[in-house]
């Protein structure tokens, strides 16, 4: 019915998301994507990208790094 699909934020916030459909059915709702544009603010500064809410002790100091650097940047930069 379909050839494929994309899944980009959802891989950021639960890179597992595909074997716990196959394994279980379904995606663990606690962790699939909020939608906040963080991991986007990440590709944009060029920083490694990952979800910054589901996975804050590896993509926070990242984000922060982003933060301070935005400070210097006009309000309309996007990268």
């Amino acid at each position: 019915m379909i050839d494929g699909m994309l899944f980009g934020r959802m891989a950021f916030a639960d890179p597992d998301f595909a074997n716990e459909i196959l394994q279980n059915g379904r995606i663990d709702e606690k962790r699939v994507c909020l939608t906040c544009g963080k991991c986007g603010d990440l590709i944009c500064a060029h920083k490694p990208t990952g979800c910054v809410v589901r996975n804050y002790q590896t993509f926070g100091k990242f984000y922060q790094e982003f933060m301070e650097e935005k400070k210097d940047l006009p309000a309309n930069f996007r990268g």
